[in-house]
């Protein structure tokens, strides 16, 4: 699976943008995946080559393109994942409820072996007052990390300086 610019690589590839192709080294056909459900080319906006399933069917790919899907009205960057069995292409990066995203698209993204997982990290623009409570919540972590790893590290040096109760829970 690699993306490129170059426009002779499939018939009918005339969008002047960079597109995702996966190439089949028995056969010797090379497909462009970056494609909408009904086939039609990415137009307004390049597309980038993520992730391919263990047997080649399910394939991840950003884009900046708007008409790979219906009502795609949130101009970023989008996370597509196209099934080359069933010729068909869903864009994943969406909130729990199903909303477009409304940040600057997805970040890294995994797949598992057969396709079935997707792991990404959203970009989501969070109101001030959820953004301040995950600030919150992030900088707590990070004080419960850092005191566990000095009980770890203490464990490890005196183990008999450790009270009671964390050893049995450690």
């Amino acid at each position: 699976m690699f993306y490129t610019g170059a426009d002779n690589l499939v018939v009918g590839d005339s969008n002047s943008y960079s597109d995702v192709f996966v190439h089949d080294r028995v056969t010797r056909i090379t497909e462009r995946v970056n494609v909408s459900s009904d086939g039609s080319q990415a137009v307004g906006g390049s597309s980038w080559a993520r992730n391919i399933s263990a047997d080649g069917r399910f394939v991840t790919f950003t884009s900046d393109s708007r008409n790979l899907i219906a009502d795609d009205t949130n101009w970023v960057r989008d996370l597509f994942i196209h099934d080359r069995e069933l010729g068909t292409t869903e864009r994943v990066n969406l909130t729990n409820d199903g909303q477009q995203e409304l940040s600057n698209g997805p970040g890294v993204s995994s797949m598992s072996d057969d396709g079935r997982y997707l792991v990404l990290a959203l970009n989501q623009i969070l109101p001030v007052s959820q953004a301040c409570l995950l600030v919150a919540i992030c900088i707590y972590a990070i004080v419960i990390l850092a005191q566990l790893n000095w009980w770890m590290y203490q464990a490890m040096v005196n183990p008999l300086i450790i009270p009671q109760v964390v050893r049995k829970n450690l």
